[in-house]
């Protein structure tokens, strides 16, 4: 096992519990703290099969047992992919059997889920495969974060261009790796898109925060500018900012009025939203002439089912009471295209 997923497990075994560890080692709980460091290494692999046998039991584990489960599967991850991960967070990505890309993730979340069997946002994959593999785009990734949709647009047609915009240095400095890794023609923008150029507060992924409670400033463009600037016409844009949503439409006005192209983008509950009410960022998509569906349960399910945004819907959609615990806590994606786009019979299909 390489050296770095040895470090891994010392740190998380040091915040569990010594009874815990003790008890799933087969060891008295009284032992201690002294006794046991000397049993540590040479009782890990009992412990682990322990864990594995205790974990296919349990339905619902408790704090400890998670953090040590998520253990076993970094030392897996370890044992997968070597130096590259336990010293760079880096793995490969599977998306369905049909798409593999190598992929930087530093705290390893894209590649515990794919260790798992799981995807990020499947349903949100699975309507991007459906609708543009093998199909030449320019992709717009707002709020790319890492860049995990960058890189995987990017393997849907090999003539696909990305353009990637991400204003939090650390998730930039990590998406510029994978733009590497994955050889992705276009470019990245330190930048957040909103409705304005300046310079604003900034604290985790969100424009949401006061000044005070800001962790840095960034600077903003409008997209239009932006486009104008650099003579890009965008196919495919998917949004994912946390709130400011809002703030990135209303900064491209011209490109949802005038545009031919396929919308992706995450809504979140009002309390999240910044400056911009759900009714305001619905009627100023549905007013630029776009339909809209609701990819549903774009995070767990894989495959897509498209529920039309029609008026009733419509009416659900922008009055906050009437959004489910589900929709609150895991947000809704949106797919949005003008109806002379072959968008149009892509969002009527439903798998």
């Amino acid at each position: 096992m390489a050296k770095g997923g040895n470090l891994i497990l010392i740190r998380a075994l040091s915040r569990t519990p010594w009874s815990q560890v003790n008890e799933l080692r087969g060891l008295p709980p009284s032992m201690t703290r002294g006794s046991a460091r000397l049993n540590r290494v040479t009782a890990r692999t009992a412990m682990i099969r322990r864990l594995r046998s205790q974990a296919s039991r349990t339905p619902i584990l408790g704090p400890s047992l998670r953090r040590i489960r998520r253990l076993v599967e970094y030392r897996g991850l370890c044992r997968k992919y070597g130096k590259a991960f336990s010293d760079d967070g880096i793995g490969s990505i599977n998306v369905f059997d049909r798409f593999s890309f190598p992929f930087c993730s530093p705290d390893g979340m894209y590649l515990l889920q794919n260790y798992r069997g799981e995807l990020h946002e499947p349903g949100t994959c699975a309507h991007m495969i459906e609708n543009y593999a093998g199909r030449p785009i320019c992709f717009i990734d707002i709020g790319a974060h890492l860049g995990f949709f960058s890189a995987f647009a990017a393997h849907l047609c090999p003539e696909n261009t990305v353009y990637a915009f991400e204003p939090n240095p650390d998730s930039f400095r990590v998406l510029q790796k994978n733009f590497e890794l994955n050889q992705i023609r276009g470019d990245i923008c330190a930048l957040a898109l909103s409705d304005e150029v300046a310079k604003v507060p900034f604290k985790g992924r969100s424009m949401k925060v006061s000044a005070d409670d800001a962790e840095m400033m960034v600077d903003t463009d409008r997209f239009d500018l932006w486009c104008e600037r650099h003579a890009i016409k965008a196919d495919v844009i998917k949004i994912d900012v946390h709130g400011s949503e809002g703030k990135v439409l209303f900064g491209m006005q011209e490109t949802l009025r005038h545009g031919n192209l396929g919308l992706y983008f995450e809504v979140h509950p009002q309390h999240l939203l910044c400056d911009y009410s759900l009714k305001d960022v619905v009627d100023l998509v549905l007013d630029s002439g776009f339909e809209m569906a609701e990819i549903a349960i774009f995070r767990t399910e894989k495959e897509f089912r498209l529920s039309p945004v029609d008026t009733a819907a419509r009416h659900r959609l922008i009055d906050p009471d009437a959004w489910t615990k589900y929709q609150t806590i895991h947000r809704r994606m949106f797919y949005c295209w003008k109806p002379d786009n072959t968008g149009e019979e892509a969002a009527a299909t439903s798998h």
